[in-house]
């Protein structure tokens, strides 16, 4: 049987905008910040519960407890629910220009009072290099599918969560990261803005900000999207870390983290424990 090429299909799009104004309008930054931080504590809680076994689970197992615990802290957060409607674990969608109709982030959050077929798109990986899960695939894999209308095409937001094993950093690893990518163009994920925290959050979150060049399909606007805004949330898999930043004698791992771009390499000390 011979495989058809991937082809745009406009009529996907069109359906799924049809009387859309797009890009969506964004969601308010206080309402983001809200979601991250319970991000953030949901991990804190499944840190605490599991503690080193996460060490040892693939990224599919890491998703899927995050979701099982934001669902379950969504039904008894009061605030949180009156925002998320559900979190779905590999929920399908397509591509910017319907060439993809199966694309699976790794989670989807429904908003409530949003529009049901464009989610709040939450992209995970482990970051820990001597493992080979380098900066590079948190990048190629994930940042840049934002990028390039892959996901989040439709609005100006989306969520790159990292699971920390190497006790990397976003300003260590990240940053430097971005920096050689735009020292080198063409740069591939056209970054406008480096992650920084920004004053007024709550959460942890580092948000950076890239251009996108694709052009929308079948709207009304037949226009280009804009920048995105990617919210960098770096979680420790080390219990106790994210928050508290403290190390059990148990746990602790002896190699310093190392964060590899191209042919350059950087290197950060932690902290003493």
């Amino acid at each position: 049987m011979t495989r058809l090429h991937a082809r745009p299909r406009a009529n996907q799009v069109s359906e799924l905008t049809r009387g859309l104004r797009l890009p969506l309008p964004n969601i308010a930054h206080a309402h983001l910040d809200v979601i991250a931080e319970r991000l953030a504590q949901a991990w804190e809680e499944l840190v605490r519960n599991h503690g080193a076994k996460l060490l040892a689970k693939q990224e599919s197992e890491l998703n899927a407890l995050l979701q099982s615990r934001l669902n379950h802290l969504r039904d008894k957060d009061r605030l949180l629910s009156q925002m998320v409607a559900s979190i779905v674990r590999g929920a399908e969608s397509i591509s910017f220009d319907g060439t993809h109709i199966e694309k699976r982030p790794d989670l989807s959050i429904y908003l409530t009072r949003r529009n049901a077929n464009f989610p709040l798109t939450v992209e995970c990986k482990i970051v820990d290099l001597p493992a080979g899960k380098s900066i590079d695939l948190y990048c190629t894999k994930g940042l840049k599918r934002f990028v390039d209308g892959e996901y989040a095409w439709a609005t100006s937001q989306g969520v790159m969560l990292a699971y920390v094993r190497d006790r990397s950093s976003i300003d260590g690893c990240l940053t430097p990261h971005l920096d050689a990518l735009a020292a080198s163009p063409p740069d591939a994920l056209r970054t406008e803005c480096k992650p920084k925290r920004e004053v007024g959050l709550r959460s942890l979150a580092s948000i950076s900000r890239h251009g996108r060049a694709f052009r929308y399909i079948g709207s009304v606007t037949n226009c280009e999207p804009g920048p995105i805004a990617i919210w960098h949330m770096w979680m420790d898999l080390l219990p106790g870390s994210t928050k508290a930043k403290k190390r059990t004698s148990a746990l602790r791992v002896k190699r310093r983290p190392l964060c590899q771009t191209g042919r350059h390499r950087f290197k950060k000390l932690s902290r003493p424990a």
